[in-house]
């Protein structure tokens, strides 16, 4: 639209005026040229925001005791503790369902029965040593099948050749490490006699275990032990247990 003297441009609009001098009023989207420019009366619309979504947090599939760092981190030295050692169990590439301890634990394989690691009688991580002085605590973790069966099954601790250990000793089943041997009810732990080797049986007629768990078996050597006579051979419980 135009006068003889000025001009107006517009992409839309729906009103315009003129006053006695000649100025224009435009009421459009846009600018005017040669006029007096109108900005649109329809504010702008903002595309709602969407507050940004936070990943949920997936718990661990078997967590442990308070302030165990957990399974797969291997040694822990429970705040509080001076002979107590948590350690994982053996590479479950290893021998069949037996770990040799404590050389071979914290994912160490044994490939055979005279294989370095189930030879020795100590184990070095970071700053500590490991070892089955009498006393001592060794204390491995194991996570409980997701699904149990209605068979019982058990932990044998033996010498490292396979026979009854020569020692006397203390295990026990539990989902908190540093429980006591004598706070443990009797179904979860062993009873010695003489030095026979004796077990830890679970199941039915054993420890009950609750699926999804994870639990540590505790083994104290109670008699004077050292060097390669405290190398054991520990045949696991892999029925209720993952190996």
């Amino acid at each position: 639209m135009s006068d003889s003297a000025t001009s107006y441009s517009c992409a839309t609009f729906s009103t315009i005026a003129f006053d006695a001098a000649g100025n224009a009023t435009v009421n459009c989207s846009g600018y005017v040229t040669g006029g007096v420019p109108i900005p649109s009366t329809t504010p702008p619309t903002t595309p709602p925001t969407t507050p940004p979504t936070t990943p949920p947090t997936t718990p661990p599939t078997t967590p442990g005791a308070a302030n165990d760092p957990g399974y797969g981190t291997g040694l822990w030295l429970p705040a509080g503790t001076t002979n107590l050692f948590v350690v994982d169990q053996m590479n479950t590439g290893g021998v069949g369902n037996v770990d040799y301890i404590p050389g071979c634990v914290n994912s160490v394989t044994a490939e055979i029965s005279s294989s370095s690691c189930a030879l020795q009688w100590s184990q070095t991580s970071g700053n500590s040593t490991i070892t089955m002085a009498q006393g001592n605590v060794l204390s491995i973790r194991f996570p409980s099948r997701d699904t149990l069966s209605t068979y019982g099954s058990r932990f044998n601790l033996k010498a490292r050749d396979g026979l009854n250990t020569p020692h006397v000793f203390s295990m026990w089943l539990t989902t908190d490490p540093t429980a006591s041997y004598e706070g443990t009810p009797d179904l979860c732990k062993n009873v010695m006699f003489g030095r026979k080797t004796t077990s830890v049986s679970s199941g039915s007629q054993g420890c009950p275990v609750t699926p999804g768990t994870l639990y540590y078996l505790n083994i104290r050597i109670d008699d004077a032990c050292s060097g390669a006579g405290c190398t054991f051979a520990l045949q696991e419980d892999a029925t209720y247990f993952k190996y």
